[in-house]
Parts: structure tokens; C-alpha cells; sequence
């Protein structure tokens, strides 16, 4: 059976779709990114925690699914749907809207007859972590633990975590976790999420 349209997940999106995308999904697929991929930006709406994002420096093919849409969703509500979903725009009316050829924002990238489905689209954001070392991304996970993202469990270390849950694992991935241990006083990122807990209570408390 073929379907129309397709979202490819590879982060985040796997496990937290939001309510809208969620809704209009009928089925997922398990593959690989077509291309590959690294933690290569900070996301404001996690604190400016590392993400991940298609690499043009190293980087890996990770695991991925596709969130299979529902016959009803045509190829520009879909996209509206993962514009609102990756940017937290709580706005359903907000729209997708194409950027101009040097902008730096997000873009919606498609592949066709991918895995069976006509159309499968993806976010594309723009590295912005420089360099793309573990002890980089490990202090900019640590430091966005420590903001109301850690709270939110939306953190790069909760980030880095669920990914592993996903068998997501790229170049970087053992020094950036080897880096946050070694930074926090830890031997797991279960025990460097308790520590960072207590110390943002600490910090807002001081």
C-alpha cells in the first residue's frame, strides 16, 4: 500500500510529536536518516541545548521513523504541522511560508517514494554550535538543565538520553555523554539529571 505523506522523525519528534501532529498520525515506519546527521545546534526552546541536525561536518545515519499521516492531510498541512511542531508554535493558524535562498530559518525539505510513502518531509535547521566538540555540547546541555527547559524535561541531557532510548547514536555521542558525567561528578545521565535538579533549586533559591 502506498501513502501520500510522511514526516521523518529523528529526534525528538519520535516520542513527542505534539497533540496536533499526533492526532493525524495512523502509523510509523522504522528506517534510517537519508542523510547524516549531529548535534550541531542549540535550540532556544530547550534552553539552548544541543540538537540535532543535518551535518555537513562527520556526523551519522541514526535511526529514524516515519509518522504516516492520514489520507486527509494534504502536503501543506503537513508542513504547517511540522513548522508549528519543531518552532513550539502554539498559533494553529501560523502558517508554513517558504524562506528566501541565504535565510538562515527552518526549512521543509521533502523526499519522494521513500519507503513507499509519495512524499516524506523534514525539518531542516541550520547548524549553530561552533565548534561541535563534546566539551561544547556537554556545557551547553548542563547549562540548559539548569533553566526551565531541566524542569520541563526538555533539557539537552533528557534530550541526549531519549535518544539513546531510540538507539540514536552519532560520531559524537560517547564523549558528549563521558563529557557530562565528567562535568557533573556522575556515573550515569539518570544520576546527572537528579544533580542538576537539586542544584537549579539551589540557584533560584540562593
Amino acid at each position: 500500500m502506498t501513502h501520500s505523506i510522511g514526516i521523518l522523525a529523528y529526534g525528538s519528534l519520535i516520542d513527542d510529536p505534539g497533540d496536533e501532529l499526533e492526532k493525524a498520525i495512523v502509523t510509523t515506519l522504522d528506517t534510517t536518516t537519508p542523510f547524516v546527521v549531529e548535534y550541531g545546534r542549540k535550540s532556544i526552546n530547550r534552553g539552548g541545548a544541543p540538537t540535532m541536525t543535518i551535518s555537513v561536518k562527520g556526523g551519522a545515519n541514526v535511526n529514524a521513523k516515519i509518522l504516516v499521516l492520514d489520507s486527509n492531510i494534504d502536503l501543506k498541512m503537513a508542513k504547517d504541522m511540522l513548522y508549528r511542531r519543531e518552532l513550539s508554535i502554539p498559533d494553529l493558524t501560523r502558517e508554513y511560508i517558504e524562506p528566501g535562498v541565504n535565510s538562515l530559518r527552518m526549512r521543509i525539505r521533502s523526499l519522494s517514494n521513500f519507503l513507499n510513502i509519495e512524499t516524506v518531509i523534514y525539518a531542516d535547521l541550520p547548524a549553530n554550535i561552533e565548534p561541535v566538540t563534546p566539551e561544547k555540547l556537554a556545557t551547553l546541555a548542563i547549562g540548559s538543565a539548569l533553566t526551565d527547559a531541566g524542569e520541563q524535561k526538555r533539557d539537552g541531557i533528557n534530550y541526549l538520553k531519549n535518544n539513546i532510548g531510540n538507539g540514536i547514536v552519532t560520531p559524537l555521542t560517547h564523549g558528549y555523554v563521558h563529557e557530562i558525567l565528567k562535568q557533573t561528578g556522575t556515573n550515569s545521565l539518570e544520576k546527572a539529571i537528579e544533580f542538576l535538579d537539586i542544584r537549579r533549586g539551589e540557584l533560584r533559591t540562593a
